[in-house]
């Protein structure tokens, strides 16, 4: 009678696990971005590359074409509020030059400078020149030209000529790439590199923006990175020369080639986007799998087991660190000044000035940015000063707006000039 019973309770569990398994099935909807989407949670594997991505881009229908948002009257495009970017086959992608957006908001020069001015690689006479670089902070993301930062110091100080190279989505690695791809072709007295940790950090240990950060853009999949190996730094080129080259090989399923480079070099890549042999064939697993999944990661968030790219001595921060002093021995080995800004965003502002741990994390790691011998300025006790007023943002909330701007632009030329 007790082998019986046994056999009876699990046969009641499978006949229970069945219909479990029938019933969740029926529930699962339809994903571009994972196997589909149960209780409005994605469930693994995820994709590296969303699906409709591939068509949209071989259709021509590029997201700079769509419509946007309407402001002061004007019906914008994402032109307006974003560059136009092109391949390239060490940035992974860049701004494309000579245009001006749809509405005016944006022009990009000769070089992919911000500027409605032609850049000449020979220096202005009598006058200084200065070459920022950075990620959408620098080139002032959503905001029209007279509004960026870079606007401001030309206007405030005339005798100087400030070039803006920041570029929407970089991370510092693809900034200090940049830099290396102009440093020969222009002449100039200073470089200074806007360093926003909270944006920059995670996107120097990341190839595919998708994993990292979510985002489905159509330049997001193939980025550079930096890796720490024997005390150097070294280069780790994108995984596929072009975009095109990446989607047409990837077209159907993702290939080992470009499954292996994340598995080397995105930090952010996991098991979540494999599929494991016969088991992920069943809904129940993948709850499961992804029920432990979150469990791990908020062990981990809380117990420290993995160093947040916050945390001083981080991977990211060592990356990052090695990143800047490589670019500021460059600029100087080419005659110029450099000189790092650390600067916040609202959010970090917020969070410095109310969260004691924050704030030590911000402080630490921002003494091990700036350590050795480079020029290195911290915006965070100067911009922690304003008022919510005066802390304004851009068009849709993400970045620094006009008021800011203009006190950023202030606070560099008290500081370095």
């Amino acid at each position: 009678m007790k082998h019986k019973h046994i056999i009876l309770s699990v046969i009641t569990a499978l006949l229970t696990l069945v219909f479990v398994e029938i019933g969740l099935r029926l529930l699962v909807r339809p994903s571009n971005n994972s196997y589909g989407v149960l209780f409005n949670k994605d469930l693994p594997p995820f994709k590296l590359i969303p699906s409709d991505i591939i068509p949209e881009w071989e259709s021509g229908k590029k997201r700079e074409l769509f419509d946007f948002k309407v402001v002061d009257g004007k019906k914008l495009r994402f032109d307006d509020f974003f560059p136009i970017l092109r391949d390239d086959p060490l940035l992974g992608f860049t701004v494309g030059e000579n245009y001006i957006s749809t509405n005016g908001w944006r022009h990009s020069n000769n070089f992919g400078a911000r500027s409605s001015e032609p850049l000449s690689p020979d220096k202005p006479h009598n006058r200084e020149r200065v070459l920022f670089f950075g990620d959408s902070y620098t080139a002032g993301a959503t905001i029209p030209q007279d509004q960026t930062i870079i606007h401001y110091l030309n206007e405030k100080r005339p005798d100087v000529e400030f070039v803006n190279f920041g570029v929407e989505g970089y991370s510092t690695g693809q900034a200090f790439l940049r830099f290396r791809t102009l440093k020969d072709k222009l002449e100039f007295d200073r470089v200074f590199l806007v360093f926003v940790p909270n944006m920059d950090l995670w996107r120097d240990i990341n190839v595919n923006r998708y994993i990292g950060g979510s985002w489905a853009g159509y330049y997001c999949y193939n980025i550079p990175v930096f890796v720490i190996e024997g005390g150097k730094l070294e280069l780790i080129p994108p995984p596929y020369g072009s975009l095109e080259e990446l989607f047409e090989d990837n077209r159907d399923s993702v290939q080992s080639r470009y499954r292996e480079h994340l598995r080397k070099y995105d930090n952010y890549y996991s098991s979540m986007y494999e599929s494991v042999y016969l088991l992920d064939n069943f809904v129940v697993f993948k709850l499961l799998r992804k029920f432990f999944n979150r469990v791990k990661f908020e062990y981990e968030r809380t117990f420290g087991i993995s160093e947040s790219v916050m945390d001083a001595r981080s991977e990211a921060q060592t990356v990052t660190k090695g990143i800047i002093d490589e670019m500021g021995r460059e600029a100087q080995s080419n005659g110029a000044r450099f000189s790092l800004i650390v600067l916040p965003t609202d959010s970090d502002i917020r969070r410095y000035k109310t969260e004691d741990s924050y704030k030590k994390s911000w402080d630490e790691m921002t003494r091990f940015i700036c350590s050795g011998e480079i020029v290195c300025y911290d915006f965070m006790d100067d911009l922690s000063g304003l008022t919510e007023e005066e802390l304004d943002t851009g068009n849709d909330g993400t970045h620094y707006g006009p008021k800011t701007n203009e006190r950023i632009a202030d606070l560099i030329l008290e500081k370095s000039f």
